[in-house]
């Protein structure tokens, strides 16, 4: 599977982190690290690392980035479906999205997705149920939009 998961602790605010600097149609201007409540659809990040993510650098698309968020969405469920149907629920989401976004089916992408989740904590106790994917490739790389690039 060409998917990469990252889970993101995501609920949790986190005090002094700098607000994104957006122009008035929203685009980021300036690179900035924030909360992973702060990205947008469209936004695009640096590495994200491994196990729970918090904090995001997020980055003008015309710099070189890792991944740009091309679905923000909310997951199913009151109780917490446990690690395995979380991802798969993640995953499918995820997938269902990419063609639309990137122009292409994953699989005969050059790229590949990730996704932000929530953990079983956040999920219970702050009702997190944000689902963030993102395309892009696990090395870095990327230089602009990858909407409809059709690779």
């Amino acid at each position: 599977m060409r998917a990469w998961v990252a889970v993101a602790a995501a609920a949790v605010l986190l005090a002094g982190c700098a607000a994104p600097v957006r122009d008035p149609s929203g685009r980021l201007t300036a690179p900035t690290t924030a909360d992973a409540y702060a990205i947008r659809a469209g936004d695009c990040v640096g590495e994200l690392g491994t196990g729970s993510v918090t904090k995001l650098e997020l980055l003008p698309c015309d710099q070189e980035h890792y991944w740009e968020a091309f679905l923000l969405t909310e997951l199913e469920g009151t109780d917490y479906p446990g690690d395995v149907a979380l991802a798969k629920q993640s995953e499918q989401r995820c997938t269902d999205a990419f063609a639309e976004f990137v122009g292409t089916p994953l699989k005969k992408s050059k790229y590949s997705f990730t996704y932000l989740s929530p953990t079983e904590q956040t999920w219970k106790s702050a009702k997190d149920r944000a689902l963030v994917c993102l395309v892009g490739l696990p090395n870095g790389g990327v230089t602009g939009s990858l909407r409809g690039v059709a690779k």
